[in-house]
């Protein structure tokens, strides 16, 4: 029973490549040291390295197939419509949470009024003009506020 049971997780692990890759080698390496029982001595046997080498090759196809499908159907109507939900529900819990906006600078000013006058390095007067100039417009990724901090 115990061996059945066994028998079916392992092919059930067998879906993921990362299983077996690292099965067959196992094996592999047990078949050199004599230690892999039910098997001749063939490198190629099923129960030493063929099982492993058969699934992957069909889970190549398989993944390889999955991912065409992913990118050549048509999904941006499913897509907009998630995202368009996702954006209406991150607004109401942004408003009705009181968070700050990304926009908004993460360190507030010190709440005793107290400025310390402090030299910004020659990288973050560079930013800040760029970000200022408007020349972020397409960037990715830009630091907006960006100020020094002991």
């Amino acid at each position: 029973m115990l061996l059945v049971f066994l028998m079916l997780l392992q092919n059930y692990f067998r879906l993921s490549p990362g299983f077996c890759f690292s099965d067959g080698l196992a094996s592999l390496a047990l078949l050199r040291q004599g230690m892999k029982d039910k098997s001749s001595h063939g490198v190629l046997d099923w129960n030493v390295t063929g099982a492993s080498i058969c699934y992957l090759g069909l889970e190549s196809i398989f993944y390889f197939l999955v991912t065409l499908g992913l990118e050549l159907l048509p999904v941006q109507k499913i897509m907009s419509i998630s995202i368009s939900d996702w954006w209406q529900n991150s607004k109401v819990l942004k408003h009705s949470a009181g968070g700050s906006g990304h926009l908004e600078p993460l360190l507030k000013d010190s709440p005793d009024g107290v400025l310390l006058d402090i030299e910004d390095d020659v990288d973050v007067q560079n930013e800040r003009a760029r970000v200022l100039s408007g020349s972020t417009d397409n960037a990715i990724c830009y630091l907006r506020n960006l100020r020094k901090v002991l």
